[in-house]
């Protein structure tokens, strides 16, 4: 009763619209609208409701089910379905797999009770669209930060699930992804699904900026003025650079004065606001030529190679020895004559210099006698005559070129001259001459025997 009612309402409708009534095709459209009315309000067939395929895994199923009634009709393709489908028995597929997104209409025609068709709308999704790679963002921090992963990840809330793990999928699973603490850098794998099914493998790199402050120990003279910004690499890409001496700050570091070897301590941070401490050490070359120099004792006459009188002389630049400011032209054949000093220069590879004295002991060998008077016969101990003996070396006495033996018991007989010669400890020689003077015993004649004169002596010789 209400569809009649319905149907009649239309149809006045119709009617007061396109002013039909009275006309002679009012009874003709009466039947008409009546049939088609009647046979679509009644179900004659039906295609089934409107499907919207999912998607699966990022894929759309390559079949769907139709369920059309009555059953035992016949399916064909609407024009201008994006592919054409096959079909068996309440069932449409494509022929070459997944469907292409799109809107598709199917026909269902059945003649069961009566002839009748109707179209079912099949819309295929673009999963492709719909399963976008998950978009994870790399990340530069400092090493021992503490990082939350999911905040890397786009859109990290509409997934259904997710994973992190360290070394491949199967790796080590990081435990807590909002608190991962990164010591190195790290590559992490991120597998993860949503909503649609879809799944997903990315990577995820947390770079780790290792802040490693390089600082280039050196060497220079005392009382160099060093620029210690220039000992740091890449000091200009550092924040906050600071030099520390035994906890006091150097106030210019640009113009620090080095004494003598000093360790500094530098610390530093970088934009990221990682931050690092070393040690810096300033070596200090103290060049001491007097600590290097020896004085000597030479005889006189001697030729000295001065160059030996310097401890490492092949090491220094620029040696020079100056005499009474006169500088001497072979220092490796100097004839010392007398004592002297002289002055000796020199520097380093740093350009370190220094002076100091070179004294040359000139020790002429003087031999000192003593002549004497002795009475004739004498016996002499020349060594005594002799200052110093005990301080000689290869004291010899000679009369008229003969050696004398035993020079401690020398019987002078007359007046002689000998020659002495000795050396000394440094190699020195001399020769000088020692008279012996002999006095001769007083003549008190030839010896007298008085003869007696009868029976006396003579009272006079």
């Amino acid at each position: 009763m209400i569809m009649v009612r319905f149907f009649f309402s239309t149809m006045d409708r119709v009617q007061r619209r396109f002013n039909l009534f009275g006309s002679k095709w009012y009874g003709c459209l009466i039947l008409l609208f009546t049939l088609a009315f009647v046979s679509k309000s009644f179900g004659q067939c039906s295609a089934g409701a409107d499907i919207v395929l999912p998607c699966v895994n990022g894929i759309v199923p390559s079949t769907a089910v139709l369920l059309a009634t009555p059953v035992g009709g016949t399916w064909s393709n609407a024009a201008g379905n994006p592919t054409v489908a096959t079909f068996t028995p309440n069932t449409a597929a494509t022929l070459a797999g997944n469907l292409q997104a799109g809107t598709y209409e199917f026909i269902y025609t059945t003649s069961i009770p009566t002839s009748c068709s109707d179209i079912v709308q099949v819309t295929v999704p673009n999963c492709q669209s719909l399963c976008l790679p998950v978009e994870v963002s790399d990340t530069l921090v400092c090493a021992g930060s503490v990082i939350d992963l999911t905040s890397l990840v786009s859109g990290f809330d509409t997934l259904l699930s997710s994973a992190f793990t360290i070394g491949g999928v199967g790796g080590i699973a990081v435990g807590d992804p909002t608190a991962f603490v990164a010591n190195s850098t790290t590559t992490i794998t991120l597998l993860s699904s949503n909503l649609l099914g879809c799944t997903d493998t990315t990577t995820l790199t947390i770079n780790v900026n290792l802040l490693d402050i390089a600082a280039s120990d050196t060497l220079v003279c005392a009382g160099s003025v060093l620029d210690l910004t220039s000992l740091v690499s890449g000091f200009d890409t550092l924040l906050n650079v600071g030099f520390d001496l035994g906890g006091i700050a150097i106030a210019n570091p640009t113009a620090f004065v080095a004494d003598s070897t000093t360790v500094l301590t530098i610390t530093a941070s970088n934009l990221l606001g990682c931050a690092d401490t070393t040690t810096l050490t300033i070596n200090v070359g103290l060049l001491n030529l007097a600590a290097s120099v020896s004085d000597t004792s030479v005889c006189a006459g001697s030729v000295l190679n001065l160059t030996g009188l310097v401890s490492g002389f092949d090491t220094l630049l620029n040696v020079g020895f100056v005499l009474d400011g006169v500088a001497v032209a072979n220092a490796t054949a100097f004839v010392a004559d007398s004592t002297v000093t002289l002055m000796v220069t020199a520097s380093t590879a740093l350009g370190c210099s220094d002076t100091t004295t070179l004294t040359i002991n000139v020790g002429p060998l003087d031999i000192v006698v003593s002549d004497t008077l002795v009475c004739a016969g004498s016996v002499l101990d020349l060594t005594s005559l002799v200052s110093g003996f005990d301080n000689l070396l290869n004291v010899a006495f000679d009369l008229g070129g003969i050696d004398i033996a035993n020079a401690s018991a020398f019987v002078a007989d007359s007046t002689v001259t000998l020659t002495v010669t000795a050396s000394n400890l440094l190699g020195c020689s001399d020769t000088t001459q020692l008279t012996v003077n002999v006095n001769p015993l007083p003549n008190a004649g030839s010896d007298t025997t008085l003869v007696c004169i009868g029976n006396s002596v003579p009272k006079s010789l």
